[in-house]
């Protein structure tokens, strides 16, 4: 899409590769969690890469109780993950 070729171009702030550093795994999350459930709970800690939230969903539609959250300050990103 238009857009996936702007971040991979690296035309987006935030869009381009980042550390791994910046990266959280949240685990025992609910079956019905989402992507933007995932941004709702971790943006106020600081700012959420672009596409940087991801839900691990089954075939089934239902969240495998795992996500993945990646902020462009590492710093924030050990916050959050502490919070939680």
């Amino acid at each position: 899409s238009f857009f996936k070729g702007l971040v991979k171009g690296g035309c987006v702030p935030g869009g381009g590769r980042r550390p791994d550093e910046g990266c959280i795994y949240v685990k025992n999350l609910p079956s019905d969690t989402t992507d933007f459930n995932l941004y709702e709970m971790f943006a106020p800690f600081g700012a959420v890469a672009v596409q940087g939230v991801k839900a691990m969903i089954k075939e089934d539609g239902s969240c495998t109780g795992v996500g993945f959250v990646d902020f462009q300050d590492p710093e924030v990103a050990g916050g959050a993950g502490g919070a939680f």
